[in-house]
Protein backbone atom coordinates (compact mmCIF):
# COMPACT_ATOMS: atom_id res chain seq x y z
CA UNK A 1 0.00 0.00 0.00
CA UNK A 2 1.39 3.47 -0.95
CA UNK A 3 1.43 5.99 1.96
CA UNK A 4 0.94 9.90 1.28
CA UNK A 5 3.46 12.33 2.82
CA UNK A 6 1.77 15.28 4.77
CA UNK A 7 3.21 18.95 4.50
CA UNK A 8 1.84 21.90 6.18
CA UNK A 9 3.93 24.52 4.49
CA UNK A 10 2.09 27.14 6.44
CA UNK A 11 2.18 30.51 5.19
CA UNK A 12 4.44 30.64 2.11
CA UNK A 13 5.16 32.83 -0.61
CA UNK A 14 2.86 31.15 -4.27
CA UNK A 15 6.35 31.43 -5.75
CA UNK A 16 7.91 29.34 -3.25
CA UNK A 17 5.57 26.61 -2.82
CA UNK A 18 5.26 26.53 -6.96
CA UNK A 19 8.85 26.01 -6.69
CA UNK A 20 8.42 23.08 -4.13
CA UNK A 21 5.71 21.70 -6.48
CA UNK A 22 7.77 21.62 -9.64
CA UNK A 23 10.93 20.04 -7.54
CA UNK A 24 8.47 16.86 -6.01
CA UNK A 25 6.93 16.42 -9.17
CA UNK A 26 10.54 16.22 -11.35
CA UNK A 27 11.92 13.82 -8.76
CA UNK A 28 9.11 11.63 -9.10
CA UNK A 29 9.61 11.85 -13.01
CA UNK A 30 13.18 11.20 -12.98
CA UNK A 31 12.45 7.92 -10.59
CA UNK A 32 9.76 7.16 -13.09
CA UNK A 33 12.15 7.33 -15.59
CA UNK A 34 15.05 5.15 -14.05
CA UNK A 35 12.29 2.56 -13.55
CA UNK A 36 11.61 2.01 -16.67
CA UNK A 37 15.80 1.28 -17.81
CA UNK A 38 16.28 -0.74 -14.43
CA UNK A 39 15.52 -3.89 -12.94
CA UNK A 40 15.26 -2.47 -9.85
CA UNK A 41 12.12 -0.81 -8.97
CA UNK A 42 11.84 2.42 -7.04
CA UNK A 43 8.76 3.37 -5.52
CA UNK A 44 7.71 7.34 -6.29
CA UNK A 45 6.31 9.36 -3.03
CA UNK A 46 2.91 10.43 -2.67
CA UNK A 47 2.63 13.70 -1.24
CA UNK A 48 -0.57 16.05 0.10
CA UNK A 49 0.72 19.72 0.14
CA UNK A 50 -1.51 21.93 2.49
CA UNK A 51 -0.77 26.34 2.54
CA UNK A 52 -1.72 29.41 2.81
CA UNK A 53 -0.14 32.76 0.46
CA UNK A 54 -0.61 36.00 0.03
CA UNK A 55 -3.29 37.34 -2.70
CA UNK A 56 -1.56 36.81 -5.85
CA UNK A 57 -3.20 36.59 -9.32
CA UNK A 58 -1.96 34.04 -12.22
CA UNK A 59 -1.90 33.88 -15.85
CA UNK A 60 -1.93 30.77 -17.57
CA UNK A 61 0.36 30.08 -21.14
CA UNK A 62 -2.69 31.08 -23.17
CA UNK A 63 -4.33 34.10 -21.05
CA UNK A 64 -3.71 37.68 -21.97
CA UNK A 65 -2.34 40.16 -19.97
CA UNK A 66 -5.21 42.54 -20.87
CA UNK A 67 -7.75 40.34 -18.66
CA UNK A 68 -6.20 41.75 -15.81
CA UNK A 69 -7.86 44.68 -14.86
CA UNK A 70 -4.64 45.94 -12.70
CA UNK A 71 -1.93 47.86 -13.89
CA UNK A 72 2.01 46.79 -11.93
CA UNK A 73 1.68 49.79 -10.01
CA UNK A 74 -2.13 48.91 -8.83
CA UNK A 75 -0.83 45.09 -7.47
CA UNK A 76 2.16 46.34 -5.96
CA UNK A 77 0.24 49.42 -4.34
CA UNK A 78 -2.04 46.15 -2.83
CA UNK A 79 0.45 43.83 -2.49
CA UNK A 80 -0.65 41.40 -4.56
CA UNK A 81 1.83 38.95 -6.58
CA UNK A 82 1.60 38.35 -9.96
CA UNK A 83 2.97 34.95 -12.17
CA UNK A 84 2.55 33.32 -15.54
CA UNK A 85 2.02 29.78 -15.33
CA UNK A 86 1.37 26.96 -17.11
CA UNK A 87 -2.45 27.18 -16.35
CA UNK A 88 -5.81 29.89 -16.26
CA UNK A 89 -6.45 32.82 -14.91
CA UNK A 90 -6.65 32.49 -10.83
CA UNK A 91 -6.79 35.12 -7.96
CA UNK A 92 -6.23 33.29 -4.99
CA UNK A 93 -7.13 35.71 -1.54
CA UNK A 94 -6.91 34.84 1.89
CA UNK A 95 -10.00 35.82 4.25
CA UNK A 96 -8.77 35.65 7.58
CA UNK A 97 -11.03 33.82 10.35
Amino acid sequence: MNSVIFKNLGIIKFKEAWDLQENLLNSIINIKKQNRVSKKQQQTKNYLLFCEHPDVYTLGKSGDQKNLLLSNSDLKKNGIDFFKIKKGLIYLKINPV
